[in-house]
């Protein structure tokens, strides 16, 4: 089983016509595509991988203090992730849908995407928090950080999402 899905494009089983890439609907007749539950299955397992990851390496690290205060680089570095993190997510395939379904495209892309910059500022915290690192810190780190590499392109998120977690939790750890 790949991470990954092929790049190559599927066609409808009702009405012949080619999907796109991702998607889980035929925009023409809006049957349901044959690799539907295995890219459910797919999403499901990198989002799940991610957030157990990154609880997990929180968890086995130990406590994280946020400063009370920001000087003006990390306030600047603060305000360049949270402004990242907040940009709004790209639509694809809404061409024939309906208000009420870009509406939930949106809201879960939107959601999902915070959640990631949201995960990697939190295991960026973590693993720059002071204190010794043991061999199960390190693998806990490596699978957090891997599986947090892996989520933008098992749920369509931007790669600037990682990025804007980045500089949330540099602003935060350079306060200290």
């Amino acid at each position: 089983m790949r991470l990954f899905p092929p790049t190559s494009r599927c066609v409808c089983i009702v009405c012949e016509r080619p999907a796109q890439r991702f998607a889980l609907v035929c925009d023409y007749c809006g049957e349901d595509l044959p690799q539907r539950r295995s890219r459910l299955m797919r999403r499901m397992a990198a989002a799940g991988a991610a957030v157990c990851c990154t609880v997990a390496f929180a968890v086995v690290r130990g406590d994280v203090r946020v400063p009370a205060s920001l000087t003006l680089p990390a306030g600047i570095l603060v305000a360049l992730g949270a402004g990242l993190a907040l940009l709004p997510p790209r639509l694809c395939g809404v061409a024939h849908a309906t208000r009420r379904e870009r509406l939930r495209q949106v809201a879960w892309r939107y959601c999902s995407s915070l959640a990631l910059a949201a995960l990697t500022a939190w295991a960026t915290l973590v693993a720059g928090s002071p204190g010794p690192w043991s061999r199960l810190h390190a693998i806990l780190a490596a699978a957090s950080f891997l599986a947090l590499l892996a989520a933008p392109r098992a749920l369509q998120i931007p790669w600037h999402k990682l990025a804007a977690g980045g500089l949330l939790a540099a602003g935060l750890l350079l306060s200290h």
